[in-house]
């Protein structure tokens, strides 16, 4: 079921990315994106799941990299006040793509399906791994979705 909905949801993105004709390269991501991010993540090896809710900042460098800083509150683990990281991505043609994001304190690589909307305006991701150890039928569900945000630095 996890698999169908984040299928069903890319697909709907990027049907909707296509639009207009418009193609993308790892240079349509510039500057900074706003986001918030909801779902359920593993708390650690063999533990359970929580629910969790955060923010990012994500400053993309048009290069396929990038930084982000933000923070969460999850259910069972409470607040995390330093998801600061780095990040990969590539984007195909069709606006669709993958990320990879290292966050601090040597936790888990994070990969990411990504797909850019709205002439660049609006980003949405789907987490594809870390899944709970061992995984279930919900080991993992977040998305997060960006807006661009307007700086000097845009």
């Amino acid at each position: 079921m996890r698999i169908l909905f984040a299928t069903l949801m890319l697909s709907s993105a990027c049907l909707y990315a296509e639009d207009g004709g418009r193609t993308c390269n790892n240079a349509t991501l510039k500057g900074d994106y706003a986001f918030t991010v909801t779902g359920t993540r593993p708390t650690g090896p063999g533990g359970p799941l929580e629910q969790f809710v955060g923010w990012a900042l994500a400053t993309f460098d048009a290069e396929g990299g990038g930084t982000q800083i933000g923070a969460s509150h999850g259910s069972v683990n409470g607040d995390s006040v330093d998801d600061s990281g780095t990040f990969t991505y590539t984007l195909n043609p069709d606006c669709s793509g993958t990320a990879t994001l290292q966050l601090s304190n040597n936790r888990p690589l994070i990969s990411l399906w990504i797909v850019v909307m709205d002439d660049r305006k609006e980003l949405r991701f789907v987490v594809r791994s870390p899944l709970a150890t061992p995984p279930g039928p919900a080991s993992n569900l977040t998305i997060a979705t960006g807006r661009k945000v307007w700086s000097s630095r845009n």
